[in-house]
C-alpha cells in the first residue's frame, strides 16, 4: 500500500472512531459514496471505490465488503480540499 493510501485509511479509521456509529455492521448494505474531487484533473472515479470500501472494513464498520449488495457512487464538483462523503444503510 502507498503512504497515501495509508494515510488515507488512517484518516477513515479516525473519522469513524470519533463517529457515533454503534458496533459493526452484520447484513446486507447499501453504501452511497459522493466523491468532491480537489481539482480538475482526470480520475477514474472507480479507483476511489476499492479504496473506500477497503478503509470502511479496516476501521470495522462491516465484516467483509461482499455484504455490499448496492453501490452508488457520484462524482461532485469540485472543490479544494476533496471530499469523500459516504452513507451506509443495512438493507
Amino acid at each position: 500500500m502507498t503512504k497515501r493510501g495509508k494515510e488515507f485509511r488512517n484518516e477513515v479509521c479516525h473519522e469513524i472512531l470519533n463517529s457515533e456509529r454503534i458496533g459493526q455492521l452484520k447484513g446486507r448494505l447499501f453504501i452511497g459514496i459522493e466523491l468532491t474531487a480537489p481539482d480538475k484533473r482526470k480520475r477514474d472515479i472507480d479507483n476511489h471505490v476499492k479504496s473506500v470500501l477497503d478503509a470502511l472494513q479496516h476501521a470495522g464498520v462491516f465484516e467483509d465488503d461482499a455484504q455490499v449488495d448496492l453501490l452508488r457512487v457520484a462524482r461532485l464538483h469540485v472543490e479544494s480540499p476533496g471530499a469523500c462523503d459516504v452513507t451506509i444503510t443495512e438493507l
